[in-house]
């Protein structure tokens, strides 16, 4: 039978056994921590494309809003085409100078603005944009898309015109 004193002696050494056991458990948590790291700055990364798309939709929002009804018209011949599909690349100009687009790879081929005619004094803008995923090794996808009505006189006339 061991003495007890025997068993936590600093002379007795560590069996094969535990030192592996020890070592799996570390190597268990360390796996788990770099995969949860990674994990997080994967979706950090998506959440800062996603904001990036967020703020250029915003800012082609903010852009056509400063023009008036009749601008948008005649800019993008809504008279005699009331329906048009407009690739982003082409929507920048020197007047209206793209934004920053490097946490967007891909958005310029995939993106477009759709202006629709609905009626003499409405149009109905969507905004699509479509980017690879920075942080995908597959190169998957993903869109963000928004739709307003740009309507002669304002909203807000509209709103009121509409509801008497």
């Amino acid at each position: 039978m061991l003495n007890p004193k025997e068993c936590f002696s600093p002379e007795r050494g560590s069996s094969l056994i535990e030192v592996i056991l020890i070592i799996s458990i570390v190597v268990f948590a360390v796996s788990a921590l770099a995969f949860l790291l990674w994990q997080t700055t994967s979706t950090q990364h998506s959440a800062q494309a996603l904001l990036a798309a967020t703020t250029v939709a915003q800012n082609i929002m903010d852009y056509l809003r400063s023009k008036s009804f009749q601008e948008i018209v005649d800019t993008y011949n809504l008279e005699e085409n009331p329906s048009l599909e407009l690739d982003l690349a082409n929507f920048w100009d020197g007047d209206n100078p793209a934004p920053d687009l490097s946490l967007l790879p891909g958005i310029l081929e995939n993106s477009y603005l759709s202006f629709t005619r609905e009626a003499e004094d409405k149009i109905k803008l969507v905004v699509n944009l479509t980017w690879k995923e920075p942080t995908s090794q597959l190169g998957q996808e993903r869109s963000f898309k928004v739709a307003t009505y740009i309507v002669k006189g304002g909203l807000n006339d509209y709103i009121v015109s509409s509801s008497e």
